[in-house]
């Protein structure tokens, strides 16, 4: 009985931190066991390869500034994606899962931060049963890999189906929304639900 009331105080409490902002941080949320706990917490940004084509990568430092982004046809059909301005000046970079039949070497679907616009039905979900709100597309699942890429190491972000299994050595991670003190607006922007800071 106990422990159900400390559950209840969890949920509550979770939700009361929770809110809508325009700008958010993705934050990675990892299993206690995982073999890549030391990630906890930290920010996704992007990896650069070339212009406009970049890895989706966590790191401990300050991370990109992301939003949704979509008309309202969008939001109700879950067709709306999640942008990120770079460049000088900035325009929008869109969060890209790359296609089932484009993996990489290793058989892995590959998280981009690229010009244009991002994959649609990437959106964020609101907590449920007291849980932040965090990244969500289609029924699969993002998981982490400390990678060697181009210029060296990065714990990259990759995406599976739900009947597929998370590779050996690598580890699930929930994307948590983290609410951003940052006003910059955009035509087709939407609040989103978000951690606050």
């Amino acid at each position: 009985m106990q422990s159900n009331f400390i559950l209840s105080l969890l949920a509550s409490l979770a939700a009361a931190s929770t809110t809508r902002a325009p700008n958010f941080a993705i934050t990675a949320s990892l299993p206690p066991n995982s073999p890549l706990k030391a990630a906890q917490g930290w920010n996704l940004t992007s990896y650069h390869i070339t212009p406009c084509y970049d890895y989706a990568v966590f790191n401990n430092h300050e991370g990109r500034t992301f939003y949704a982004n979509g008309t309202a046809s969008n939001f109700s059909s879950h067709t709306s994606n999640i942008l990120s301005d770079g460049g000088s000046p900035p325009w929008p970079w869109g969060t890209i899962i790359s296609a089932a039949n484009s993996t990489d070497s290793e058989g892995r679907r590959n998280v981009y931060i690229n010009c244009g616009l991002g994959t649609p039905g990437l959106e964020v979900v609101s907590g449920r049963r007291g849980q932040a709100p965090s990244v969500s597309y289609g029924s699969g699942e993002f998981y982490v890999c400390n990678s060697t890429l181009l210029y060296g190491p990065a714990i990259t972000l990759y995406y599976r189906e739900k009947r597929e299994e998370t590779p050996e050595s690598c580890s699930d991670v929930q994307l948590k929304t983290k609410c951003l003190d940052d006003a910059t607006e955009h035509e087709f922007q939407r609040d989103s639900w978000c951690q606050e800071a």
